[in-house]
This record gives structure tokens, sequence and C-alpha cells, in this order.
């Protein structure tokens, strides 16, 4: 795609048809977003007069307020992220089916909540559990996250999770964990 207004509707990739309906339908956006995102509303008119006056050499300004391509995360950091937060879902849910004498065992250990991952050799991947957690509020009601907000200098903790994740695998599919299966998870 060459530029904002060609056809990016058209199931032909080699298709290179420019539909000015593309460039009205983004023009009539940010006219939209002017009205109602007001702390933001210069910047909108900006936009809108980009695309109004077709002014192609500053079509890469509106992608100003996207992440640059070497700044944005990795699939597989994301999807790593989201299995470890699943997996402590799992172990949560089960936590809280066992007595109060085996949670206050597996309390004891220090990965027994999730603590997130070391800012200085993880950060895609805290950066990423940070925005998974807090900004899309996932899970929030159901993990204990004091850990994870609380703790200042966090360990490097993904070689330890993906050790979890190789053991949790083969209990992933049981409903509820036992006792014993939490602790061999844990480690």
């Amino acid at each position: 795609m060459n530029d904002i207004t060609q056809n990016n509707f058209n199931d032909d990739p080699e298709s290179k048809e420019n539909y000015p309906y593309n460039r009205l339908l983004l023009f009539k956006m940010y006219q939209i977003l002017e009205k109602v995102d007001l702390p933001n509303a210069e910047l909108h008119c900006f936009h809108k007069n980009i695309l109004k006056e077709c002014r192609e050499e500053q079509y890469p300004l509106l992608f100003e307020e996207l992440t640059l391509e070497s700044e944005k995360i990795l699939t597989s950091v994301m999807r790593t992220v989201e299995y470890i937060i699943m997996m402590y879902v799992h172990l949560t849910k089960s936590y809280k089916t066992l007595s109060n004498t085996q949670q206050i065992q597996i309390e004891q250990h220090p990965y027994s909540n999730f603590i997130g991952f070391s800012l200085n050799y993880e950060s895609d991947y805290e950066v990423y559990a940070n925005y998974y957690l807090t900004e899309l509020m996932s899970y929030d009601h159901i993990l204990n996250l004091e850990k994870f907000h609380t703790c200042k200098t966090k360990p490097q903790s993904l070689t330890y999770y993906k050790k979890m994740i190789d053991r949790y695998k083969k209990y992933q599919i049981n409903t509820y964990l036992t006792y014993q299966e939490i602790r061999e998870i844990l480690g």
C-alpha cells in the first residue's frame, strides 16, 4: 500500500486502484474526533486538513502517534505473557478451592502470585504484562497482583515462568488443579 488512499478493502492484493472514499472516511473520522476528543482537537484538526488538502507528502504525520516499528512488541512476547497469565488464572482459581492450610503453604512460594518481569532484562515482557493487566484490566478481579504492582525491583523471571509452563502443560486441561499439581508447577 503506497498511501492511505489506496484500496484497502479489495481482496486482490495486486490491486493498485485509488478510492477517494477512503480519504473521505478518514477525513470524517478526524472531523468527529475533533469534536469529541477536545484535549486533542488541535491535532485532529491538523490531520483532517492534511487529508482535506490532499498533502500526500505529509501523510506520514498521520501515523506519528503510532509506535515506531523498531519499538513494537513482538507477537511471540505477547503470546508468552498471555499464556503465563492464563496459567496464573488457572492456578489462582484452583488455589481458592484448597483448604486454608494448603493455601498458606502455597503462599510461601515466591512465585505463588504473578510478579511480572525484570525491566532491565525482560522489558518487552514487563511492558506488555503491565498493559495487559492494567490497561485492559484483564483478570484484575481474579489474580492477586499486589506483588506485580508493588515490587520495585523484579527478578529475571522469564526462565522460571518457562519452566513452570513446561510443568503446567500436562495439567492445563484439568478444570481445577490439586494441591500437589500446584506445588509441582511452582517447582
